[in-house]
C-alpha cells in the first residue's frame, strides 16, 4: 500500500498538483481514486493524510539515524541503505550499546540541535 501511495504522490507532483508544499484538491481526488482501485474502496482523503503523516514519521526517524553518518548510501534498485560490512557492524554496536539512553525524555540528535 505504501508503494502505491508513494507512486500516486509522485504522479501528482509530475502533473503539477502540488503547490508551495501543499497538495491540491485535485491531487487528493486522484490519489483517492488510484488507491481505491489498487487497494479497495475504503480509502478516503483522511486515510491518505494519516498515512502520509506516518510515512513522514518513518522518514524522519530514518533520516535522523543516517543523516550525520558517513559511509551510507541509498540504493534505488534494492531500496535499502548500503555500506561496507564493517560500517554496518560499527553502526549496530553504536545503536545497541548498553549506555544508550532509552525511555521518557530521550532526545534525538535532531531534537538536541
Amino acid at each position: 500500500m505504501d508503494e502505491v501511495l508513494l507512486n500516486a504522490l509522485i504522479e501528482e507532483v509530475l502533473k503539477g498538483n502540488r503547490h508551495d508544499g501543499s497538495w491540491t484538491t485535485k491531487a487528493y481526488d486522484n490519489i483517492v481514486k488510484t488507491l481505491s482501485i489498487e487497494i479497495g474502496p475504503h480509502i478516503t482523503k483522511n486515510y491518505i493524510k494519516n498515512k502520509m503523516k506516518t510515512l513522514k514519521d518513518y522518514f524522519t526517524k530514518a533520516y535522523d539515524l543516517f543523516h550525520h553518518l558517513s559511509g551510507f548510501a541509498w540504493n534505488h534498485v534494492t531500496r535499502k541503505f548500503k555500506t561496507k560490512e564493517e560500517v554496518w557492524q560499527d553502526f549496530i554496536k553504536e545503536l545497541f550499546r548498553t549506555d544508550r539512553a532509552i525511555g521518557k525524555g530521550v532526545a534525538t540528535s535532531r531534537e538536541r540541535i
